[in-house]
């Protein structure tokens, strides 16, 4: 026996290096201090702990590691309590080698001797890095839960099974009046009247025998000291067992809901009360088409409506309408209205989503009675259809503005502004369209009208269509209401024709005046010319004259200019005779083209000349000649020489047209108002006369002359009315 022990306890016999084997497996990091304060052990879990190899630290003061700010104070700490045989623990914050700080739960105590002295200090660490994180995390989450409690409006509470309170949130606090440390594991019999005590737990043992949710209607004593209605919300949580734990209640108070149910259900009697009284057709009906009330008005004229049907009352019908406007209000919880004759009468008809006071649905039917109001519109739509079409018709351009914003226009105003439909003018503003020259005046017009003035007279404007064209208008205006709104109508002449007729009528007239002066005096001033040219060729005949033959050509000339320019006023003259006959153009244009193209070889210029079949006029030869020629020889001295005048003939809408083309730079706008004025010439030698006589044969001969004129050439426009055919 005795062997067998032996050998036993021999074959236990402690290895070597068990104890540095056993702290190197240990997961907390050893160190072992010299009294003088020298590492003289660390363990493997300090090397993977702070990242130093116990090479580096031996010898070298704990110290290393620290990065608190008052390190030096705690060590003497330290110092003190082992020095009086005692040990030391808390928390330091530490620094890796690799520069990285963690948190270290440390325990430092001394290493006894048997002897019973300590021979060293003995440290052992445990990184707490995270213990602290998860520690502050829940505390954040607590934090946050806790916030998250108080910002829900609603009273909130946590209540164990056992019956007391173990949270709440700021607002049941304030609405009992008590602070969470009076609530926090109180009963419901500490906190409430024993009557309300009572109800309270006898709605949570019911939750508790059958978990879940719970919702009712109570009572609740408040901090003001009144009653409150509210509607208590609990359901039951469980703990991570799965076990019952206790309840979550939510308290909504809806006091003031109850209050203005009570005020709705008085109103509402009062609404039935004043329904019963207006002179409408009242009624509800329900989803079965059964109405349900129908005021005095409905009974007076639809009999009685007690569980009657709405289709047999109001169509005659046994069954539904193919389209009830009560069942699509009803399904569709939106307004919708109509029209409906009955007997004569025409009704509209609107239906509204109602809800009775058990919360049924119902819809609300008015009927206003329209008949005479319909007879009204359809009367004024008569009307306004009648004054549609007599401003359609109207010859005159009608323009109605509003806060300065075209808002109608009829064709013939459009057609003033240049626009192609009416449509194209509106939202566009009416100053728009003002010449800058009349700008003035039409703002002091439209302030007349602001002011109050009911119309103001025609007046002359100039306008600018789309286009950048100017005419001349006269415009009055009209203040008037339009759907409610004050607008202006006003109504616009387009006076361009007027000014042009205006114009020519002036022109003729100089020229009939001039005419008829000229052959009133014409015979007083020619007869003593023709007796002083003749003694001027007989003393040119005169050998001793010879000297003075250039003298007495110059003369001659002279006075055979002032002759000719006698003859053209003579042409002046509205009521000179003419002889004419009939003639086509074509024919006096091929006599004159070699006189013409004589004309432009002189000036190094060239004719064109482009004949169109064209019918007989009835012409005076002599004055159509002389009207070519001015034109032709107007238009050659309008070029430069290299160009081109190019002459011709069309037929346009049954008038024959004969036009003379230019390559000249045109003509200017004030030149051209007012060319065929008696007198008024550019030319630095002519008599202002030309283009005159031409208007002249042109009234004559019932034409008239049209200009259009651009920087590359004018052409003038002689246009026949009176064909032989015609």
């Amino acid at each position: 026996m005795k062997l067998k022990i032996k050998r036993r306890f021999t074959y236990h016999k402690t290895p070597p290096n068990l104890f540095a084997n056993l702290f190197d497996s240990l997961p907390n990091s050893i160190l072992v201090v010299d009294f003088n304060g020298r590492i003289i052990y660390a363990n493997r879990a300090n090397e993977l702990l702070t990242g130093y190899s116990t090479k580096e630290i031996i010898g070298h003061y704990p110290g290393v590691f620290d990065v608190e700010h008052n390190a030096g104070k705690m060590d003497d700490e330290i110092r003190s309590r082992l020095a009086r045989g005692e040990s030391w623990r808390g928390e330091l914050k530490q620094r890796s080698k690799n520069g990285s700080t963690f948190i270290e739960e440390y325990e430092i105590f001394p290493v006894i001797a048997n002897d019973g002295t300590p021979v060293a200090w003995a440290v052992t660490q445990l990184d707490a890095t995270r213990r602290i994180e998860a520690e502050q995390a829940l505390k954040e989450q607590v934090h946050l839960h806790r916030r998250l409690m108080d910002a829900i409006p609603n009273p909130l509470f946590f209540m164990n099974k056992d019956g007391f309170y173990e949270e709440c949130n700021q607002t049941l606090q304030k609405n009992i009046g008590l602070p969470r440390e009076r609530i926090v594991g109180k009963s419901v019999y500490d906190l409430h009247p024993r009557e309300l005590a009572e109800l309270y737990e006898q709605k949570d043992n019911q939750l508790f025998d059958e978990p879940g949710t719970q919702q009712y209607e109570g009572p609740c004593l408040f901090a003001d000291g009144l009653l409150h209605h509210v509607i208590c919300n609990k359901a039951t949580y469980v703990d991570t067992q799965g076990q019952i734990a206790g309840l979550v209640g939510v308290i909504v108070d809806i006091t003031e809901r109850k209050l203005a149910e009570e005020a709705l259900q008085a109103e509402r009697h009062k609404l039935f009360a004043l329904l019963g009284m207006l002179p409408l057709l009242i009624a509800l009906i329900d989803g079965s088409c059964i109405i349900r009330f129908g005021n005095r008005y409905f009974e007076e004229n639809f009999g009685a409506w007690e569980d009657r049907i709405c289709h047999d009352i109001f169509e005659g019908r046994s069954e539904p309408c193919a389209k009830c406007y009560a069942l699509q209000t009803l399904h569709t919880g939106e307004h919708s209205t109509r029209e409906w004759a009955y007997k004569n009468m025409v009704y509209e008809m609107h239906y509204y989503p109602f809800g009775d006071a058990d919360g049924n649905p119902l819809v609300l039917v008015l009927g206003i009675d329209i008949t005479k109001r319909r007879r009204m519109e359809d009367d004024l739509r008569d009307s306004e259809e009648r004054y549609r079409q007599l401003v359609e018709l109207s010859p005159d351009g009608i323009i109605i503005h509003g806060d300065s914003e075209i808002e109608y226009a009829n064709h013939v105003g459009a057609k003033i502004l240049g626009a192609s439909v009416p449509r194209d003018l509106y939202g566009k503003l009416v100053m728009d369209f003002v010449h800058p020259d009349s700008k003035e005046m039409v703002q002091q017009r439209m302030r007349r009208i602001a002011a109050g003035d009911a119309t103001v007279p025609f007046a002359e404007h100039k306008l600018v269509q789309l286009d950048q064209s100017v005419i001349d208008v006269e415009i009055a205006s009209v203040s008037l209401s339009v759907k409610g709104n004050r607008a202006v109508q006003l109504i616009v002449r387009d006076i361009t024709e007027r000014k042009e007729m205006e114009k020519n009528l002036f022109r003729l007239e100089a020229m009939n005046l001039v005419g008829e002066m000229a052959a009133s005096i014409g015979h007083e001033i020619r007869n003593p010319m023709t007796s002083v040219r003749g003694f001027l060729q007989i003393l040119q005949g005169k050998e001793e004259c010879n000297r003075y033959q250039n003298y007495f050509c110059l003369m001659i000339d002279e006075l055979d200019r002032a002759n000719a320019i006698i003859s053209e006023y003579l042409s002046l003259a509205r009521n000179r005779p003419v002889v004419k006959k009939t003639q086509n153009i074509n024919v006096l244009l091929k006599k004159l083209l070699p006189l013409i193209q004589a004309d432009a070889a002189e000036k190094n210029m060239r004719i064109k000349l482009l004949y169109n079949v064209v019918p007989d006029l009835y012409l005076d030869d002599k004055e159509i000649r002389q009207l070519i020629l001015n034109l032709v020889r107007n238009g050659l001295e309008a070029m430069s020489p290299g160009g081109e005048l190019t002459i011709y003939t069309s037929l346009v809408s049954d008038d024959v047209v004969l036009a003379v083309q230019d390559q000249g730079r045109g003509i200017e706008k004030d030149v051209l108002d007012k060319l065929g004025t008696p007198f008024y010439t550019t030319k630095s030698n002519g008599t202002g006369l030309g283009l005159a006589v031409c208007y002249s044969i042109a009234e004559r001969h019932n034409a008239a002359i049209n200009i259009q004129t651009g920087p590359v050439g004018t052409t003038f426009e002689v246009r026949f009315t009176d064909t032989a055919l015609s």
